[in-house]
């Protein structure tokens, strides 16, 4: 299955650690029976920022409204709603890449 956007980040790969035949027949088995594989169970928090990341960047790319248009108040800052999907993809590849610092926090992009 092509992953434009987890490709483009240096993604796709991120949790295949066991690349076996037989586990990747089973895997192909599973994605036509329940539409994703087990191996995405085994880390539930990046793969739910994979998944939103993949859909945030190609709304970015192909969205029906402008982005620019809306803005919202955040910590007394104003962002347009491509600030804040912009920054939701960025924390999503940082947390996703580098899961926590040394005192357990994440380094993010912030908002």
């Amino acid at each position: 299955m092509a992953r434009k956007y987890l490709d483009d980040a240096g993604l796709s790969k991120l949790w295949l650690w066991d690349e076996d035949a037989r586990k990747e027949l089973q895997w192909g088995r599973q994605e036509k029976t329940f539409g994703f594989n087990e191996s995405e169970l085994w880390n539930l928090d990046a793969t739910f920022f994979l998944w939103a990341y993949e859909r945030v960047m190609y709304y970015l790319e192909f969205a029906p409204i402008d982005l620019m248009k809306f803005k919202f108040k955040f910590r007394s800052r104003r962002l347009t709603l491509n600030d804040l999907l912009e920054r939701f993809a960025a924390n999503a590849v940082a947390i996703t890449n580098h899961p926590f610092n040394a005192d357990g926090s994440v380094q993010t992009a912030g908002v």
